[in-house]
């Protein structure tokens, strides 16, 4: 056989468990620190852990990009008032959450409020 020819056959049986992976299951992941929280409010932005973890969960409606500019992720846009007191984001359409509800401004409001959080959402997310 020659050598290119054991070269392609071994690319083939290499690329074979690949291609017969499904979707699913659980994935493991090691980190060097406890994760003391996945609340970014309580444990702060500046845990490396804990915004590592949390950024394989869930997804933010902004990023930062190199320069320290916002740019859109999860928000298409977004405009705020002349105070700042008000911000009104346009949400990307077709997205859905990992069990099919489509994400939506009610859905964001759901999920917008830390744990234990009792005040009305009205004033914090219209």
């Amino acid at each position: 056989m020659s050598r290119i020819g054991a070269a392609a056959l071994s690319l083939v049986l290499l690329a074979a468990p690949a291609a017969a992976q499904k979707q699913g299951g659980t994935a493991t992941l090691g980190l060097e620190l406890d994760i003391p929280g996945l609340d970014q409010l309580k444990v702060g932005v500046y845990d490396t852990v804990a915004t590592s973890a949390v950024a394989l969960l869930f997804d933010t409606l902004t990023r930062l990009d190199d320069e320290g500019a916002p740019q859109p992720k999860l928000a298409q846009s977004w405009t705020t008032s002349e105070d700042f007191k008000v911000w009104t984001f346009k949400l990307q359409s077709g997205v859905k959450f990992s069990d099919g509800t489509l994400f939506n401004a009610q859905a964001r409001r759901a999920v917008g409020h830390a744990p234990g959080d009792r005040r009305d959402a009205a004033g914090l997310w219209s």
